[in-house]
């Protein structure tokens, strides 16, 4: 009863089960690839939300409190100022989990008692992303998100705007 008859019953074989290990262990680590590439989309993005979020409130504080507001840039952080004294404790100050690059007026922006920025400034998260939005544009009288043009510099003829 045990003999001839123990090779017709139901099982897995050793190569099915090595293929369908082979087969999930590619699918996990094209997954990951990919939960990356997302991970970095989404870090851009919201890091520049929240800056343009920040530039356009200190901007409505400096118009309606009429009192000069600043924001200083740093590598690895931004600042947001009371005042345009930035050698002063900062009110707060966010940290960036992207690096950005920025041309324009220097690493203070810095809003007048109206709300208006002197010249222009341009703001950008890393070069190469698959973000829809990469970059702030700080004008005069306007603040600004958009995309960044693969592999150009940062500055506001080479940003679409959104």
């Amino acid at each position: 009863m045990f003999g001839k008859n123990n090779m017709n019953r139901s099982g897995f074989t050793l190569v099915e089960i090595l293929v369908v290990i082979g087969i999930i262990s590619i699918l996990l680590s094209i997954a990951t690839i990919q939960f990356s590439q997302y991970t970095i989309k989404y870090e851009t993005e919201s890091q520049t939300r929240k800056l343009y979020s920040d530039l356009l409130e200190i901007r409505s504080k400096a118009l309606f409190e009429k009192r000069s507001r600043a924001l200083k840039l740093a590598t690895g952080s931004y600042s947001l100022y009371s005042s345009t004294d930035t050698t002063v404790a900062a009110v707060a100050t966010v940290p960036l989990k992207r690096p950005i690059t920025y041309n324009g007026g220097g690493t203070d922006i810095v809003f007048d008692t109206r709300g208006m920025l002197a010249g222009s400034q341009s703001i950008c998260v890393s070069a190469e992303n698959d973000a829809a939005i990469d970059s702030v544009v700080v004008s005069m009288a306007r603040v600004q998100m958009g995309k960044r043009k693969g592999g150009m510099a940062c500055n506001a003829a080479n940003i679409i705007f959104k």
